[in-house]
């Protein structure tokens, strides 16, 4: 039967079509699409179904939080999780056990207990795994991730659960982005597989579908993980095989058929393979299952609910749809799994091409923007990654753990600790970041090949005495950082995010914070009590002092529920700690010490007729640090690379570099001389990965002493220097269509047709003919289209981290970035397909 799709009897006053992707669909030539009036169904015979909109759930995801915040209680792993998949696990042992003859596949019964257990127990291992990808079983995500390897992956009997998560995260971050999605058939399969005899060979072998098609289509590095779960389960195999099953094959036969069982259209819970995402009412590309079947497959059933909240457990999945259930219940669901195996394989109107898909240059780019201000999985610190440099460089670090880099730390002596070909990473300050990959090739006094941006940007942060009060109104007074556009701050809906240190019994920590809501504001002065013949003119320190609410309401509030005192009440007001208190889930009184930046909630977006800008905060310059990073981590081939590979994200461009994080500092200039002067060994390392260790209140004793540094390691750093390449990242001015003017005009970089490469004749950028030679070359080989950028003679220039980090290490520089609107605004924008072009040049 077809999706039901319940009556909407009290919520017809919204539109839910623009939350499950009903509208704007855009549809390829060569594809038919026929809807049946009454039955809404349709017929794709020639392609899949292309569009340009973004996927459905983050919007909604913003819609729910924004509208029901307590479901951000729910974030959280499930401790019952792991207690349950060792029973599993046992369960499957014991009947492996009790088959071992190797003849025991010829009786009736091992068909019945394969069915009936075996393969709903492998359904439900393979998606425990699945859970456990999303770091729900523990707090920890090194945890979960040794857990699913030694533990979940047993009865499955094959290597699985290394290679599963990576896939399985880009298809959360990307759904439906063609090659990027791995679980998005492929055009051959929709050629060779939509008759019914095609449709019921892909349902019945669709596990190995899943198995083989992600491989095919992206590649990820095999890390020290992957060899850990091959060695392991082929060990482990072998233990069953000879003290289990006695030297029988039986044990094997069993856990194997479980296996294939469990992902064949047969049983009726591998059906939630293509009741999930294949288009079987409308347009609508993701699907909820609420029956009986759950309770063997960890709610994956919720698969909307799961969509929207990821980094919620299983056993919490019910709760956020009766919380929200009316955007829920007004969706399509299916009501029963196995009649989807029958309806897909039998019914003339589905067929493999039912996928929802999009070009990458849209939902791929646009992906990051979202991520940007999206929770992170890491939902320990339940913040939201970009709003400060903090959560950029969270969102940095989980992106790289997630791609297979080792975290490091820079205070700890790592010589003879790296490998060729390994990827690894270090923070400083939690707000500047050190990322490099080691050449298969490479040898002592070998070249870098870097690319250096910045995490920060112009903002207003919270003042170390904020607590003010004019009139019935409570302020929150804030220092403006860097050179904003600060009339743009105006009659936004701000917020704040940073750091916290808490303190925890006799210790401090430091925790990120986001306040999800709007709670500041800094209203404009309306045009009737004031004359602006010259134009908006303001005082940054009296006008610019953004409003938290009324004295009566929040003295209202407080004696209804007391606040305790602490230290910091004096200097702040005691509901905005109680906010941040909350936001922890910590006592007022734990809060020592903050460090917060006002952002503007606003999410970010793509826009334009062709969706060919991006509207977003902080561009500048999170633009190149996502750009950079992503660079480095698509990049390929690093077993024939002589050189390293380095991506050094920096804090305090906005304010000059001159700081502990910024590019002023030792920081690049000691992770150079300090790698470059390795003797590396071959093979993975061996380092502790724990990924629940943040540098906190002992990052600042990281500093690192250069003097211990041989006169012998300090020519090889030297000389290593001088083989090496800077690419200074950061945003370029566009041409602004209403300011043409403004740019010279030989030189008028436009959105969206490439790169900029800048050049200033006062070394306000680091470019000379050398670099830009080889950066042109690098371009070339890459199919990168590059634009040029001088200023105009009349006009001041702004600089970047080129020029001072070319002078400090002597290194050659190029300043490049990619082109925007509105610099400084609190609202910028840039162009879709430049992002493209930045990752692809810097993945060299």
């Amino acid at each position: 039967m077809a999706p039901k799709i319940e009556e909407e009897k009290k919520y017809t006053q919204k539109d839910y079509d623009v939350f499950y992707g009903k509208k704007n669909l855009v549809k390829n030539v060569p594809r038919s699409l026929k809807f049946n009036d009454s039955s809404k169904e349709f017929e794709t015979t020639h392609d899949f179904i292309w569009t340009m909109t973004e996927e459905p759930h983050y919007s909604r995801r913003l819609e729910i939080l924004k509208k029901y915040p307590e479901i951000k209680k729910l974030f959280g792993h499930e401790p019952l999780t792991k207690y349950i998949c060792v029973g599993i696990v046992f369960i499957q042992l014991f009947f492996a056990w009790y088959f071992r003859d190797i003849n025991s596949y010829k009786t009736p019964l091992f068909w019945v207990v394969l069915y009936f257990v075996g393969a709903t127990a492998n359904q439900s291992i393979f998606l425990a795994i699945h859970e456990i990808s999303h770091n729900l079983a523990f707090k920890a995500p090194i945890a979960n991730k040794l857990f699913s390897i030694l533990v979940c992956n047993i009865p499955i009997a094959v290597p699985y659960a290394a290679s599963f998560k990576p896939y399985h995260m880009d298809h959360h971050r990307f759904q439906g982005v063609d090659g990027v999605d791995t679980d998005l058939p492929t055009t051959i399969e929709g050629r060779l597989l939509s008759s019914t005899p095609g449709k019921a060979f892909f349902a019945l072998f669709q596990i190995f579908f899943y198995a083989i098609r992600p491989m095919a289509i992206k590649q990820y590095p095999f890390t020290r993980y992957h060899v850990l779960n091959l060695t392991y389960i082929l060990g482990v195999d072998y233990l069953i095989y000879k003290y289990l099953g006695d030297g029988s094959f039986g044990v094997l036969v069993y856990l194997l058929a479980s296996t294939v069982m469990a992902g064949c259209g047969l049983h009726p819970c591998a059906a939630h393979f293509i009741a999930e995402h294949f288009v079987f009412t409308g347009e609508a590309e993701t699907y909820s299952y609420y029956g009986i079947l759950n309770f063997f497959c960890w709610n994956v059933g919720y698969h909307n609910e799961h969509h929207d909240f990821p980094f919620v457990a299983w056993s919490k999945l019910p709760e956020i749809r009766r919380i929200a259930a009316e955007y829920y219940d007004t969706l399509p669901y299916h009501e029963s799994w196995p009649m989807v195996t029958f309806q897909f394989v039998f019914g003339k109107n589905y067929s493999v091409w039912n996928r929802v898909k999009r070009k990458e240059k849209i939902s791929h780019n646009n992906a990051f923007f979202q991520k940007m201000d999206e929770p992170s999985v890491t939902t320990e610190t339940n913040t939201k990654s970009g709003s400060s440099p903090f959560h950029v460089v969270a969102e940095s670090r989980r992106r790289l753990v997630a791609a297979g880099f080792t975290e490091i730390k820079e205070r700890q002596n790592f010589d003879q600790k790296l490998a060729r070909n390994g990827k690894y990473f270090y923070t400083r300050n939690q707000s500047a970041l050190i990322a490099f990959s080691v050449g298969g090739k490479y040898s002592r006094g070998n070249g870098f090949s870097i690319v250096g941006a910045h995490t920060d940007s112009p903002c207003l942060k919270v003042k170390p005495i904020s607590k003010k009060t004019k009139s019935t109104y409570l302020q929150v007074g804030v220092e403006v950082y860097g050179g904003g556009l600060w009339h743009t701050w105006f009659d936004r809906d701000l917020s704040v995010a940073g750091r916290v240190m808490v303190k925890n019994g006799d210790k401090f920590e430091q925790n990120l914070v986001k306040i999800n809501k709007s709670i500041l504001r800094i209203p404009n002065l309306a045009i009737h009590l004031t004359d602006r013949k010259d134009g908006f003119t303001f005082n940054k320190e009296v006008q610019l002092t953004p409003i938290l609410g009324l004295t009566k309401a929040v003295e209202k509030q407080l004696n209804a529920e007391p606040t305790e005192g602490d230290g910091n009440t004096p200097k702040h007001h005691p509901e905005f700690l109680k906010l941040i208190a909350n936001e922890l889930k910590v006592n007022v009184e734990q809060i020592e010490e903050f460090e917060l930046c006002l952002y503007d909630t606003q999410a970010p977006a793509v826009g334009g007729l062709n969706d060919e800008f991006v509207f977003s905060a902080r561009l500048d310059n999170l633009g190149m640090s996502y750009c950079s990073l992503q660079g480095l981590i698509n990049a390929k081939n690093l077993e024939s690379d002589s050189n390293i590979r380095m991506v050094a994200l920096f804090d305090n461009e906005e304010i000059g570099s001159v700081s502990t994080a910024g590019a002023d500092s030792n920081l690049l200039e000691a992770a150079l001389k300090r790698i470059s002067k390795m003797d590396f060994n071959d093979g993975q390392t061996s380092l502790s990965q724990d990924l629940e260790e943040w540098d906190i209140v002992a990052d600042f004793n990281h500093i690192l002493n250069l003097n211990l540094i041989s006169s012998s390691s300090q020519s090889v750093a030297e000389e290593a220097l001088l083989k090496s390449m800077l690419i200074s990242a950061d945003m370029a001015h566009g041409l602004h269509p209403n300011y043409m003017e403004k740019h010279e005009d030989n030189h008028r970089p436009t959105i969206n047709k490439g790169v900029v490469i800048k050049q200033n004749a006062n070394i306000r950028y680091a470019t000379n003919a050398i670099s830009t030679l080889a950066l042109r070359e690098v371009a070339r080989k890459r199919n990168v289209p590059l634009q040029e950028f001088v200023v105009r003679n009349d006009s001041p220039c702004g600089s970047t981290i080129g020029p001072m980090l070319s002078a400090k290490l002597g290194i050659r520089t190029v300043d490049v970035g990619n082109p925007q609107w509105a610099m400084h605004s609190i609202r910028e924008c840039c162009g879709t397909e430049d992002v493209k072009y930045a990752i692809d040049l810097f993945e060299v």
